[in-house]
C-alpha cells in the first residue's frame, strides 16, 4: 500500500466517488451524505493495522456498500 494514509488518500479520489455516487443516486445531497458516511468506515479502518493492497477498489466497494 502506498504510504499516505487511508484518509488522504480517500479525499484525493473524492471527485470520483461523487461521480459514482450521483450516478447511483441522482441526487447531490444524497450522495455527500453517502460520501460522508463512507468516510466515516475508512477513518475506522486506518486505525486497524492490516494493510489495504489496492485502496481505490477497497474504498469503492464500501462507497457502494453504504449507497
Amino acid at each position: 500500500m502506498d504510504e499516505t494514509p487511508l484518509i488522504q488518500q480517500y479525499l484525493q479520489l473524492r471527485s470520483e466517488f461523487m461521480g459514482y455516487l450521483y450516478a447511483m443516486t441522482r441526487d447531490a445531497e444524497l450522495a455527500e451524505e453517502i460520501y460522508q458516511n463512507a468516510a466515516v468506515v475508512v477513518i475506522e479502518k486506518a486505525d486497524q493495522p492490516e494493510t489495504i493492497r489496492n485502496f481505490r477498489a477497497w474504498a469503492k466497494e464500501v462507497v457502494r456498500r453504504q449507497a
